[in-house]
């Protein structure tokens, strides 16, 4: 993430927490959130069974650069007042359902590009964030692995680096230019905004009108069969896929990149052993992001989207590092590196905040002011000046009436009952 995303939500922070959660006090740096961010991606890689259990006292359960950054309860406020955008806006989005994130969403998909390793192929394709909340953007797809949650577009090259993203909103007659175009059509040409001489090579539906009926027709075609339509720019391919059902599977692909038809070495077509090579660049990333996941369980569905960012961000950096040196670091080291270098100088400076003489010196005045406050163990003692007598039995006698109190001084206390404790 770029110093702008960071300075942006910082800013949203401050302006959430002290208009609409009625903390005129609040204080937020950009140092403290990216402490915020190192904890969620320690979290990814060092699953406990719950996010207080990083503040535990037992040996086998604390974590101890969580605990010296910021205490559980600062932790958990911050999570419920981070926000993304100005809530004075949302008459004027237009009819976006996602404006609550859309400015992020913005910022960071210029870093994406600025920042991004290019390769020769990339893949577009969707994505899924759980989510079980209630919300109108929620998605369900059934073939999915995360069945319920948000659906998000992704373009990613084969290492998995993720150059444009975006969150489906369903349908908006005010922000959609391209109204008769398909929606796969339209998702393409918005995550390829500068298409600089690209060809493509995808998937088409049997049931579209345009392609000939010689290409859908495969009852007389034998299995691993292939036909060729060809045209002046393009090739579209007819493969019968060898299947164990009685109905034959007919696999259609259209490439403009292609122009011979010839087959590979396992006998199917070159352009869908090309197709199978390079398809699954979103596949590796929604793969990467399931096994180190930052997502906590939330309410609030902007975080939720926020997390899934984390993911994309911490898997681009990763890329990146791999491709620009010859060390070998694997993903989890690499995460490692990552999440101290963001916790420890905020874990430093409020070290050395609490070292103050002025902290130190309120810290020790209150200690001492709840020693002298804090209640006996065998009695509870009031002063006389303020109720004249209360009557605590701190254990109590299993028979028999209970001892006469004892008179000291201004306070009148009850002793142990010595045959019980006998």
């Amino acid at each position: 993430m770029s110093p702008d995303i960071y300075d942006h939500i910082v800013k949203e922070t401050v302006r959430y927490a002290t208009a609409s959660r009625n903390k005129p006090d609040f204080v937020f740096s950009v140092d403290e959130w990216k402490s915020l961010i190192g904890i969620l991606l320690l979290s990814s890689y060092h699953k406990l069974p719950s996010e207080r259990h990083y503040w535990a006292k037992d040996e086998d359960l604390v974590v101890s650069i969580v605990k010296k950054a910021v205490s559980r309860n600062k932790f958990q406020g911050l999570k419920s007042v981070v926000h993304f955008c100005d809530n004075a806006d949302a008459e004027n989005n237009n009819g976006d359902k996602g404006f609550k994130v859309r400015s992020l969403i913005s910022k960071l998909q210029k870093s994406l590009i600025q920042h991004g390793v290019f390769e020769e192929c990339i893949s577009v394709d969707e994505m899924m964030v759980k989510y079980y909340g209630h919300n109108s953007l929620k998605q369900f797809i059934q073939v999915k692995p995360i069945r319920f949650g948000y659906k998000r577009w992704a373009l990613c090259g084969t290492s998995g680096y993720c150059y444009n993203f975006d969150l489906y909103c369903g349908t908006n007659p005010q922000l959609d230019k391209n109204d008769e175009i398909a929606l796969g059509s339209k998702v393409v040409l918005k995550m390829l905004e500068a298409n600089c001489g690209m060809t493509y090579v995808g998937t088409v539906r049997a049931n579209k009108k345009e392609v000939p009926g010689e290409m859908k027709d495969v009852s007389s075609r034998d299995e691993g069969s292939s036909a060729f339509l060809f045209t002046d720019n393009m090739i579209q391919v007819s493969y019968v896929a060898t299947s164990s059902k009685k109905k034959k599977k007919n696999v259609l692909l259209l490439s403009s990149m292609h122009t011979l038809p010839s087959l590979g070495n396992s006998g199917k077509p070159e352009v869908i052993e090309f197709y199978n090579s390079t398809k699954g660049g979103v596949d590796a990333l929604d793969q990467m992001c399931a096994i180190y996941s930052c997502g906590r369980s939330t309410q609030r569905w902007p975080m939720c989207i926020f997390y899934g960012m984390i993911n994309i961000g911490g898997i681009n950096a990763w890329v990146i590092y791999s491709e620009n040196t010859t060390a070998s670091l694997n993903r989890r080291k690499f995460m490692q590196v990552v999440a101290k270098a963001f916790i420890k100088p905020w874990a430093q400076q409020r070290k050395a905040a609490l070292r103050h003489p002025i902290v130190r010196s309120a810290q020790q005045r209150n200690a001492a002011r709840h020693a002298s406050t804090a209640p006996s163990v065998t009695s509870l003692c009031v002063s006389a000046t303020t109720i004249p007598c209360v009557l605590i039995v701190s254990q109590k006698s299993s028979r028999g009436d209970p001892p006469e109190p004892e008179e000291c001084g201004n306070y009148r206390t009850w002793p142990r009952d010595k045959r019980r404790a006998s």
